[in-house]
């Protein structure tokens, strides 16, 4: 059930993209690409830059 913390990720995460020259490229600085936010609530949060693996 959404807004569950014990059935949900705790994170929500998005990596928004833009077509350029015929490529995808990211909107976000490449270095932290996705924009995440505590997932735990179904209170407003403003998103964090984060980056994932290596």
């Amino acid at each position: 059930m959404e807004g569950d913390a014990a059935n949900d990720y705790a994170l929500e995460c998005f990596a928004p993209v833009r077509m350029s020259g015929g490529a995808l490229e990211t909107v976000a600085d490449p270095a932290t690409p996705w924009y995440c936010w505590d997932n735990t609530t179904l209170d407003w949060a403003e998103p964090t830059q984060t980056v994932f693996g290596g």
